[in-house]
């Protein structure tokens, strides 16, 4: 793959032009974590003199209800997954079953309380499950090509 960071900055400049400006980013930022960012740190991580963090990524994201980084990042595991060629589809199925256990008992405590850890542990578990599959699947069709 391409250089991440380069990938990540320029999704992150799209993001930025799309909402209009660094002061209307900054705000962003703040609104969605409490924070004070001001346009001159957004300007530097838009010139690549700071980096992005996740908690900028998250709040672009969802304030724009997209998600190129997260989907650029998930591409990425998906290909790390794929390259071990050694793992069998028994070991595949085995790593899908214990993920999707941890996500279920994750599930069921969310559903029982009102925690938003828990809640995010479970999107967390959730998340692990979907990938196992995933890298299962891409792992079943390299081997069929």
């Amino acid at each position: 793959m391409a250089d991440l960071k380069l990938i990540v900055g320029s999704h992150m400049r799209a993001m930025v032009g799309r909402l209009g400006c660094f002061d209307a980013v900054a705000e962003t930022i703040n609104a969605r974590w409490g924070c004070h960012t001001v346009k001159g740190t957004i300007s530097r991580k838009a010139n690549g003199t700071l980096n992005w963090d996740v908690f900028d990524v998250v709040a672009l994201e969802d304030a724009l209800g997209c998600d190129p980084v997260s989907q650029a990042l998930a591409r990425r595991n998906i290909a790390a997954a794929v390259t071990g060629n050694n793992i069998s589809p028994i070991n595949d199925a085995a790593v899908i079953s214990k993920e999707n256990g941890e996500a279920i008992a994750a599930l069921i405590q969310a559903g029982q309380s009102d925690c938003a850890g828990l809640r995010a542990d479970a999107i967390c578990q959730l998340e692990d499950a979907e990938r196992a599959i995933r890298a299962a699947k891409a792992r079943l069709m390299k081997a069929a090509k």
